[in-house]
């Protein structure tokens, strides 16, 4: 039952009940019984057993009488991952990390070859590799972070929120550390557990809430590392253009009107602002600075003021107050600026609105009223409306009646200097 390598040539066989069987000597692989050859190729690693326990083979050609042998095949010496029973060989790329485990504990593995002979390790060459920029490798409580550059990393350690800083590698081996992924810090606001990082950019005020107590953010960066220290919004500082739609009033007199208006503002101080326009709005779950609001709370005392000031005066009292000016210089008439009643109403309510309510805006509210405007003015009683419009007819007809009268007096006039003079001379 033994096994003989017979060599090539004349071989004289002294045993009884004998086989013999002719191989290829180019074969990879020649088995019979026990006896086994195996060639292994230059740049390949042969992957056997004996008994259970596993071996690597070497390239060159290699000769077994075992019974307990067994080949299972060949691999690249190139091979990212090469496995037998218990034996890994992983090869790691220049530039690439690879991760595995061993009895349930994480490890990193540097670019290069790692031979491990442990039945307890664990690799899977489809998802352990990964290249040194990947921003997060992690395996168990094994965690290694490069946070980009231009940006924040986000984590928490033990519930408490924590940064990591751009272009820096982080090795936190916890198992109570998990990683939420990185934001750029151009980015106005930047919320992460307690810590909010704030940036208010020119133009701009940040609002904010300490334990309750309003603080006002300059422009630039700021981190509020309290629980307690709320970030509720910005403010603008630049001027603004409200409109005031639909703004209706009873004039003293008895006369509805109804006219759009539109407001030019700017907040100057927003300690004053906020508070006052804001709605006083505290800090918390709930509760927030909104500047639409904010700029419909101005619009609203802005109407508000514009009904007070309308039912505070008599209509055609302002009318004939500003009457066009007599004069027989047609220029000066129009440079006046008065072209009609209702602009000399206009005029007078836009005089009283920026003499009072721009004066209280800017004292208790820090908002600064530079102009507003009026649109034309529509009295809301059509048969009023149409009985006034009459009125204007007939005024201008009056008007063009006295200009003819004016005419023919000045022919008249012309002429009689004209006779006058033509008698002189025949004298």
């Amino acid at each position: 039952g033994n096994v003989r390598i017979v060599e090539p040539g004349c071989n004289c066989i002294e045993f009884a009940c004998s086989k013999v069987v002719t191989f290829d000597v180019t074969a990879d692989q020649i088995d019979l019984g026990p006896m086994h050859i195996i060639r292994i190729l230059p740049g390949q690693v042969g992957l056997a057993t004996v008994n259970g326990r596993p071996y690597l083979m070497t390239d060159g050609r290699h000769a077994v009488n075992d019974a307990m042998f067994q080949y299972h095949g060949a691999a690249s010496v190139q091979s990212p991952y090469i496995n037998v029973g218990t034996i890994h060989v992983v090869l790691v790329p220049q530039g690439m990390t690879a991760v595995c485990r061993v009895n349930g504990i994480g490890h990193f593995l540097e670019s290069g070859r790692h031979h491990i002979n442990n039945p307890n390790f664990q690799f899977d060459p489809n998802t352990s590799f990964f290249s040194n920029d990947t921003e997060q490798i992690s395996v168990c409580s094994k965690h290694r972070i490069v946070v980009p550059s231009g940006k924040i990393g986000l984590g928490f350690m033990r519930g408490k929120a924590v940064l990591l800083n751009p272009c820096q590698v982080y090795n936190i081996d916890n198992p109570y550390f998990t990683y939420k992924g990185s934001v750029p810090l151009s980015d106005n606001q930047i919320i992460h557990g307690d810590i909010k990082i704030i940036m208010v950019q020119d133009g701009k005020l940040g609002i904010s809430f300490d334990d309750g107590q309003l603080r006002i953010l300059q422009p630039g960066r700021h981190i509020l590392d309290r629980p307690t220290h709320v970030f509720n919004g910005f403010l603008g500082t630049g001027q603004e253009t409200l409109p005031i739609n639909e703004v209706t009033g009873m004039s003293r007199d008895n006369v509805g009107l109804c006219f759009d208006a539109a407001i030019t503002v700017q907040v100057v101080d927003g300690a004053k602002a906020v508070p006052v326009l804001g709605g006083g709005q505290q800090g918390g779950e709930g509760s927030s600075f909104k500047y639409e609001a904010f700029r419909k709370n101005i619009i609203q005392k802005a109407r508000l003021a514009l009904s007070i000031i309308v039912g505070n005066n008599k209509f055609n009292a302002s009318m004939a107050a500003f009457q066009k000016p007599k004069t027989n210089d047609p220029a000066s008439a129009d440079d006046y600026g008065y072209e009609d009643q209702g602009s000399s109403f206009r005029q007078h309510i836009h005089d009283v609105f920026m003499a009072s309510f721009s004066q209280n805006m800017m004292e208790q509210c820090g908002v600064e009223v530079i102009d507003m405007s009026i649109e034309d003015i529509r009295i809301t009683n059509a048969e009023l409306a149409s009985a006034m419009a009459r009125g204007a007819v007939k005024q201008t007809e009056l008007e063009m009646a006295n200009i003819d009268r004016r005419v023919r007096e000045m022919q008249a006039t012309t002429k009689s200097r004209a006779n006058i003079i033509e008698a002189e001379g025949e004298a």
